[in-house]
């Protein structure tokens, strides 16, 4: 994971690199900060300004505040940006993080036959397994266990105790109405710059390939069942039960607690709301909440 770094750097450098211009005095910025942080020398960034943000910006000196426009500010600079939370996370990015060398660490158990990239981080107590191929760039943090067949794209992050390519849930009765444990022998495929939280298992299915495209953002504790597809910059936040051969769009954002059918079908451009039971296909982009969840507004 990425660590502050202390670092020093001029206004005029920040405004450079974002091809913007300042309003105010060009000084050291040494490191980033809220409103409700602030030192002398920090960066910040505003959505909008109001009295009560403007005393407590007065009380410090030498600020660099990052916003959507100039406007004149005491013993400080303004930097004017069309996006300022993007802008200030650029920064921030650029200047002051400092990533870790990429290292295999001496307790995690990599299988010979598995296939590691190149600059790729392995942590504490982690197991992977043969059939496993993870490409460049990518960070698995402590503790995590890629099983089966697995390919993990390029730059990805895998948080703490992550469980990928697992037994999916496939079970069929026999005569004496017993359970018999479906053979999973499908392929997870994970896309480039995937990010996968912390406790969040994602399984493997019988036939079919598990797939998360590019830029997909997966938050702690989600469950995505097998033979599930997550179209490109979807966002899926904490607690969500994705159960087995679901398809989400592309651009969707589905939100804590979240439940959804199995073989449902949800269109590009969807958020569904928080604690909301999806039963249906969600098709048409839109906003949904509720049990059963229903569109409620573009």
């Amino acid at each position: 994971m990425d660590e502050i770094r202390e670092q020093e750097v001029y206004v005029s450098e920040i405004a450079q690199f974002l091809n913007s211009s300042f309003k105010g005095e060009d000084f050291i910025i040494k490191k980033p900060a809220t409103i409700d942080d602030l030192s002398d020398h920090a960066m910040i960034y505003l959505e909008a300004m109001n009295p009560e943000v403007q005393a407590k910006i007065d009380k410090h000196q030498a600020v660099l505040i990052i916003a959507d426009s100039l406007f004149p500010v005491k013993n400080g600079a303004v930097l004017a940006t069309d996006r300022p939370k993007l802008s200030f996370v650029r920064v921030l990015r650029e200047f002051f993080i400092e990533q870790n060398l990429p290292v295999i660490h001496k307790t995690a158990i990599v299988s010979p036959q598995a296939s590691i990239g190149t600059n790729v981080t392995i942590g504490e107590y982690c197991l992977i397994g043969s059939q496993a191929v993870i490409d460049n760039g990518s960070e698995i943090l402590s503790g995590v266990v890629i099983a089966g067949k697995a390919k993990i794209g390029k730059n990805c992050l895998i948080k703490d105790r992550a469980v990928i390519g697992s037994e999916g849930y496939g079970f069929v009765f026999d005569e004496n109405n017993k359970p018999i444990h479906f053979p999973q022998f499908g392929q997870i495929i994970i896309g480039d710059a995937v990010w996968i939280g912390s406790n969040t298992t994602i399984e493997r299915s019988a036939f079919k390939d598990t797939i998360i495209e590019d830029n997909v953002k997966i938050d702690d504790l989600v469950h995505i069942g097998n033979g599930c597809r997550i179209e490109k910059n979807t966002m899926i936040t904490a607690g969500t039960i994705i159960s087995e051969n679901v398809h989400i769009g592309s651009n969707c954002w589905i939100m804590p607690n979240v439940s959804i059918r199995n073989n449902i079908a949800i269109g590009s451009n969807v958020t569904v709301g928080m604690g909301s039971v999806v039963v249906n296909d969600l098709q048409s982009p839109g906003v949904y909440i509720g049990n059963p969840a229903h569109w409620i507004k573009k």
